[in-house]
């Protein structure tokens, strides 16, 4: 999976420079579950969906895609919010944080960006903290 340019700095403000792979083969595994996103008929993965967990009841959504995944950007948007909804199937509360540039699809999968939180250790950008809680939409 060649990843995103913005998902690829994403994850290097996160784990900081393990590599494009270790970085992804990290978030895996830190994960409850994990899945991936291929065309029919295709091998090549263009997404990656999982859930880390935070503490009790509080989950951690995630997703790295690939420039291919924002070609269709309804599809994925459809399908990322049927991601959360199966997220809160086993996390009632989801917490993360994004960059400005992704308030926007952020906040219309449901979440709500709640404040500036930190800059990432690895990277000067400004980080927010965005909450989603099953049953507060």
């Amino acid at each position: 999976m060649v990843l995103a340019e913005r998902d690829a700095h994403t994850l290097f403000g996160m784990f900081g420079d393990y590599g494009k792979e270790g970085r992804i083969i990290r978030t895996l595994a830190n994960s409850l579950w994990a899945m991936k996103v291929t065309k029919k008929g295709e091998d090549t993965i263009h997404a990656l969906y999982g859930l880390a967990p935070h503490y009790r009841n509080v989950g951690v959504p995630w997703v790295l895609c690939s420039e291919e995944a924002s070609k269709y950007p309804l599809e994925f948007g459809r399908y990322t919010k049927k991601m959360v909804n199966k997220m809160l199937l086993s996390r009632p509360v989801l917490v993360n944080w994004c960059l400005p540039e992704s308030f926007r699809f952020v906040e219309w999968l449901g979440f709500k960006v709640t404040k500036l939180v930190h800059t990432s250790r690895y990277d000067p950008k400004l980080v927010y903290r965005f909450v989603y809680k099953k049953g507060k939409e």
